[in-house]
This record gives structure tokens, sequence and C-alpha cells, in this order.
């Protein structure tokens, strides 16, 4: 489908270059939203997630679409844009029925997660020294017997 190609091409458009044309390709994408395929839908939500741009309230209100990949492609969108209504979303998302959608929700919220910088404080910075390896370091047998 060309829709889903032009869409494609505007997402990657200069990607190297920090996205240059972002501003006059977002209107465009954002007007595909509305399209009555699912896979452009999709396509557009991709590169808006590329591009990190377009109103988040009106990507989050295609979080309801009947169409999983419609749905993967808000999650996938949403992982980067550290708003509430976006986290409210995938939160909503990441109890999908599509296992897909699921683990993509998942992931995004652990993307806008500050885990990594509360990893170096006295309660978590210590938690490899309190833990000791893992099995896998400690070469536990269960993890390499054949099931």
């Amino acid at each position: 489908m060309l829709r889903c190609l032009g869409a494609d091409v505007l997402g990657q458009l200069g990607f190297e270059e920090q996205c240059p044309f972002a501003d006059e390709a977002t209107p465009v994408l954002v007007a595909l939203l509305d399209d009555a395929e699912a896979t452009v839908v999709s396509s557009a939500l991709v590169a808006l997630g590329h591009l990190g741009t377009g109103d988040c309230a009106g990507i989050c209100a295609l979080a309801g679409h009947e169409s999983e990949e419609v749905r993967h492609s808000v999650a996938y969108c949403l992982g980067t844009r550290d708003e509430p209504v976006a986290r409210q979303t995938l939160t909503l998302l990441s109890r999908d029925s599509d296992p897909d959608v699921r683990d993509w929700a998942t992931f995004g919220l652990g993307t806008l997660s500050d885990f990594g910088q509360r990893r170096d404080t006295p309660r978590f910075g210590c938690a490899p020294e309190r833990l000791g390896p893992g099995r896998s370091w400690r070469g536990d047998a269960r993890l390499t017997a054949s099931a």
C-alpha cells in the first residue's frame, strides 16, 4: 500500500540528521490516523513514534482500536513519551488480550521508568553484593539442562 510506504518514509526521512522534516511530516502522519485501513494507521503511528511527534492524547485514543496491529503500534509510539496520559495508556495496554501488545506496552513502561537512575542509590546500588551472582553466573545446571 502506497500510504503505508509513504508513512514509513516520512518516519525515517533524515533520521540520521535528527529528523529535520518532522514538522512537515507530522500533519500528514496525523491525518493518516483516521484512515480506514488498520495497516495505514499502524504505519503512521510507528512513524510518529520514530519522530517523537503527534498529539499524545490523540495517539492514546487509538488504544481501544479493534486491530491488534494498531494497538501494538500505539504501545510502540508511546514508549518514548514521558507524559502521564502515555503512562496510563501503556499501563492499560499492558493488560491487552494480544501478547505482542502487552509486551511492547510493558517494554515502553520500562523504558520510561527511572529505575536506572535509582540503581545508584544506597538501597538499590548494593543489591548485587547482597544477592550475589545470578544463576547463570554460578553455572546453575537448571539453566543448561534440556527439557
